[in-house]
């Protein structure tokens, strides 16, 4: 696909001048391509202008120097190429949506899905496959559901909350939800809680299990339609891009995923998933 070639070209080249001040028209001469012709170019295949992930990526670096705790506010704001102090802190509060210096404070959690990492080959590829204008909001009501909770994030921890659900499942086609729980304040650490869970009633009650409240009220709704592996990619287009595009306000409550029980492909490696993002009234 020579169209992902150019998008790759250029994400190279951004990545390679992120402290410099860069045209689009330098991009795409770069590239080979006229400025016109790249700039609808990159927007279709990633679903973002070139001006919204070189400001994404800037912002995302300057926030990890910051987080060091070594380097000024209005240090980091001029190497990255701001032309004010006031201007990166405006950029900054857009789109993390605090100020850099309670950035700072190591207590503040940020959902890790918020940074605005490099594009990668992989991820393109994803997003050729996501359907954005399906997006739609709900209102839902208040749900309890049981199941077991992750000690970590990592793959293997979920992986085991999945197993050790399905061993006490009274019926395996009922609906099943992941829910992710976000902590208030971690010391700067990256991390969360998954539960995998079924409505309370249709699971062996067990001691180890936990239970947990969907609260009622509007959520964003998102389909990821392949690969579970590739489920983190579709969270990255969510938090990275969509929810910042449409300025989205977040509230508080689960992140939860939908399992209908349809899984699609011969070797029922690729599922149907709706994530349900909670946000505003408004």
């Amino acid at each position: 696909m020579e169209y992902i070639d150019a998008i790759m070209s250029a994400v190279r080249y951004i990545e390679n001048h992120l402290t410099q001040k860069v045209r689009v028209a330098d991009i795409a001469k770069h590239v080979g391509y006229s400025n016109y012709h790249f700039q609808r170019l990159f927007h279709q295949v990633t679903s973002q202008t070139i001006g919204q992930y070189m400001m994404g990526r800037k912002l995302t670096e300057a926030g990890k120097l910051l987080r060091e705790g070594q380097f000024r506010v209005v240090d980091v704001s001029y190497q990255f190429g701001f032309e004010s102090h006031e201007a990166f802190s405006r950029a900054f509060k857009a789109r993390f949506s605090v100020n850099p210096h309670q950035w700072k404070q190591k207590s503040l959690f940020i959902p890790p899905n918020l940074f605005k990492e490099e594009i990668r080959e992989d991820y393109l590829k994803h997003l050729q496959q996501l359907e954005p204008e399906n997006v739609e909001q709900v209102r839902l009501n208040g749900l309890e559901i049981r199941g077991y909770q992750s000690a970590d994030s990592s793959v293997g921890s979920i992986y085991e909350c999945w197993n050790r659900l399905y061993q006490v499942c009274l019926d395996l086609s009922t609906p099943k939800y992941g829910l992710i729980q976000y902590p208030f304040s971690m010391e700067g650490k990256a991390a969360f809680t998954y539960t995998a869970a079924v409505k309370h009633d249709l699971t062996k009650a067990a001691e180890d299990q936990v239970t947990l409240q969907i609260r009622p009220g509007k959520y964003q709704v998102f389909w990821h339609k392949g690969e579970l592996e590739a489920l983190p990619f579709t969270y990255r287009y969510i938090y990275g891009t969509w929810l910042v595009k449409h300025n989205v306000t977040l509230s508080g409550g689960f992140d939860f995923e939908y399992y209908g029980g349809r899984y699609i492909g011969e070797d029922a490696k690729k599922v149907e998933v709706k994530i349900y993002i909670p946000v505003e009234e408004g």
